[in-house]
């Protein structure tokens, strides 16, 4: 599992004001926006919630619980999830 500042370094961007202050959770003011790109991605490529599960390394019930807001989504999954959906970890926060 990555950490916060693997993170950091390994999508070159600065998620900081995305997360708060000590800890790997999105604040509340993105969480939904980023969930919903996640969806929309999933969406505009035709891909399935179970493919980009299992190639991000998720279960697709540990999947379909981040997207249905069941279960947290935190910051060192979105590289992960980037890499099931094929797109940049930045895609997510657009």
């Amino acid at each position: 599992m990555l950490t916060l500042q693997d993170t950091l370094i390994l999508c070159s961007c600065d998620y900081k004001k995305l997360v708060k202050r000590g800890g790997g959770n999105l604040t509340s003011d993105n969480y939904v926006k980023i969930v919903t790109n996640i969806k929309n991605i999933l969406n505009e490529k035709g891909l399935k919630q179970g493919f980009v599960a299992e190639k991000a390394g998720f279960t697709d019930q540990q999947f379909s619980n981040i997207l249905n807001f069941r279960k947290q989504l935190k910051v060192e999954h979105i590289p992960r999830i980037a890499y099931g959906l094929g797109v940049e970890p930045n895609e997510i926060f657009k």
